[in-house]
């Protein structure tokens, strides 16, 4: 499968050879600067830096791989230590009360679970480059014999002392998090488990697709140039060449570029792979058993999607969906754009409305399914512009889109990522829209 990466995995400056990165590592001090709780008011290496493009795109593909190296260790302390911590300094009477509970076992079954999945963080870096561009001993088979390492250890320890000597942190806690929702999109998008929360929001977007194509076989569908902004892990930009389609994904997180290439091109057999996605929190949790269930991925092999008899093309564009599909060379390239809880990650949503306009064909169709929480709200040093429903409509329709008024639909119940066998679950009342751009 195409997957452009627009190079994101070097360093735009090649090989740094200022820093000799085989320096004997001081190991007290680096576990000592690795520790997690040392962090908690240390926030050095957060300013904002006057950097170029290529520079910010590197720091920040560095500080994502830092993520991926760093959710062992970090995950551990949070998810088991404290907790053990706090389980030691009860009663003994309360201490053997939890332990006869299963409480204390459940918490060295989280430990194994993280590990599984630092295991399956390590396999995905390893085939997105590595960590250390001017190194090449990585592991990258898909199915090594030690899963620990993929990655050799002296070259993470390598990296993290690089970090401190460059006065980082060894990486952001958000960026932590956003690995863990990363586990929680794998089962949305290539798990059994996620077929349910799939079928109620691609479902509509694939099935208004079709209708609206409904004149053409299967053979003059690949004619058809599709968008999918915001295309996450590729399941409904997948899903859309599987009926035929010419589809193009586009993201902008390295989070889901990375898993993305990963499930796409190295997946070798249906449940090839294990997920923990419900370690991260103990609260309503019905059962031991059931936060620690095990999802397999992908439900499905990406390359058996792509029918042998069909012409669509499929790809996956890293980049900015503003800069990339507001330029000059993608003006009216598009017969259709599909955008599933996308338009509210805008920071000016009308930014995201011209960008559509100017990639869509005259009497191409856009097709929205999603809710309004913008994503940069109340963000610190971040401008955004919220809108209401009523308010977006507005400004879509005066950018110069018409809209299907039988088609629109609100208070649509829609969950995103959502464990189905949660004591809780968040519901979305999200919006449907179907717009053209006139001829």
């Amino acid at each position: 499968m195409d997957i452009e990466q627009q190079q994101y995995l070097e360093s735009p400056h090649g090989h740094d050879k200022t820093h000799d990165s085989r320096v004997p590592v001081d190991d007290q001090a680096l576990e000592a600067w690795m520790d997690p709780t040392s962090h908690h008011n240390n926030h050095k290496g957060e300013e904002e830096k006057s950097l170029s493009n290529k520079e910010a795109e590197y720091w920040a593909i560095q500080d994502v791989k830092a993520a991926f190296l760093y959710y062992k260790t970090y995950t551990i302390n949070t998810c088991v230590r404290h907790r053990l911590r706090a389980i030691d300094a009860l009663s003994e009477r309360h201490r053997n009360l939890v332990s006869k509970a299963g409480t204390i076992d459940k918490i060295f079954r989280i430990e194994k679970a993280i590990r599984a999945n630092d295991c399956l963080l390590h396999r995905i870096l390893a085939i997105n480059g590595g960590i250390m561009p001017d190194e090449s001993s990585l592991n990258c088979e898909p199915e090594p014999a030690q899963q620990s390492d993929i990655i050799p250890r002296d070259q993470v320890r390598r990296f993290f002392k690089k970090r401190q000597q460059q006065g980082l942190l060894p990486a952001k806690e958000h960026h932590i998090d956003k690995l863990r929702s990363t586990f929680r999109q794998f089962v949305r998008d290539w798990s059994e488990e996620g077929k349910v929360e799939r079928d109620s929001t691609y479902g509509p977007l694939l099935d208004e697709l079709e209708y609206q194509f409904s004149h053409l076989n299967f053979q003059g569908k690949a004619g058809v140039s599709v968008l999918v902004p915001g295309a996450g892990l590729g399941r409904l930009a997948l899903e859309i060449a599987d009926r035929g389609y010419s589809c193009q994904g586009n993201e902008f997180s390295y989070f889901m570029l990375f898993s993305s290439n990963f499930i796409l091109n190295y997946s070798l057999r249906k449940e090839q792979y294990a997920v923990y996605p419900y370690i991260h929190s103990l609260s309503n949790i019905i059962s031991i058993d059931s936060q620690l269930r095990a999802v397999k991925i992908p439900d499905v092999l990406p390359q058996s999607m792509l029918g042998s008899n069909s012409q669509a093309s499929f790809s996956m564009v890293a980049g900015d969906f503003v800069e990339i599909y507001g330029a000059n060379d993608q003006a009216e390239k598009w017969d259709a754009v599909v955008t599933c809880f996308f338009m509210d990650t805008a920071k000016n949503v009308m930014d995201y409305l011209d960008t559509l306009w100017n990639c869509l064909r005259p009497g191409g169709v856009w097709i929205n399914l999603g809710p309004l929480l913008w994503h940069f709200e109340n963000i610190p040093g971040e401008q955004s512009i919220e809108l209401s429903l009523e308010e977006f409509l507005h400004v879509a329709k005066a950018t110069g889109f018409v809209f299907d008024e039988k088609k629109f639909r609100t208070n649509i119940p829609l969950s995103y990522t959502a464990d189905i066998q949660s004591m809780l679950e968040y519901k979305y009342k999200c919006f449907f829209t179907v717009a053209h751009k006139p001829k």
